[in-house]
């Protein structure tokens, strides 16, 4: 599924993006996914698998760390301004951005509470405030963003009700649309597996 995506999507983009993006999918997608076929694969499964690797090389990175904060690929502001973080040496620069692990929390919640606690509890006098936890931060530049970016934090508010009380699936499921879309996917799928 990513393969066909990626072909679809590559002929708007520039060679060098589209250089970069192959080369994330290859290193970062489908070693998490093996020769499992996609209809096979469900998204939590994905999410969580994804959220172990970053997590992993977070503990790699700040073994001080313990896995209490691992999303540093999002984009997110940054002590350089708005940057779209990756876990590839052009583009980590360092920066924990709070919405992965926060708003992980249906598919990692053991390791999203832990990040969440640590925000809190080890940083909450200078990254939490009145609306959460800021956007981002970077320890080894000794920055914590000054803003709270809307785009970051709404996912963390949907995806822990969601965790808590089913509510966002239950509502989304219940759309005919979804089914329907579901049923088209699945067709999809079952052709490219069959290429």
């Amino acid at each position: 599924m990513a393969g066909f995506w990626f072909d679809h999507w590559k002929a708007q983009k520039s060679a060098q993006h589209v250089d970069a993006t192959r080369r994330r999918i290859e290193a970062n997608i489908f070693p998490l996914l093996g020769a499992r076929p996609i209809p096979d694969i469900e998204a939590p499964e994905l999410v969580a698998r994804w959220s172990r690797r970053l997590r992993r090389v977070a503990l790699v990175i700040w073994p001080s760390a313990q896995c209490r904060m691992w999303d540093r690929f999002s984009a997110s502001d940054g002590p350089d301004g708005y940057v779209a973080h990756a876990p590839d040496d052009a583009d980590d620069r360092g920066t924990i951005t709070s919405t992965g692990a926060l708003a992980s929390f249906p598919y990692t919640p053991e390791a999203s509470m832990a990040a969440f606690e640590h925000y809190y509890r080890d940083l909450g006098d200078r990254m939490w405030d009145i609306y959460g936890p800021r956007d981002a931060f970077n320890q080894n530049a000794d920055w914590i963003s000054p803003i709270y970016m809307g785009l970051n934090q709404a996912p963390i508010v949907v995806m822990i009700e969601n965790y808590r009380s089913d509510l966002v699936w239950k509502n989304f499921m219940s759309n005919p649309e979804i089914g329907n879309m579901l049923k088209r996917l699945d067709e999809v799928t079952a052709k490219q597996n069959r290429l």
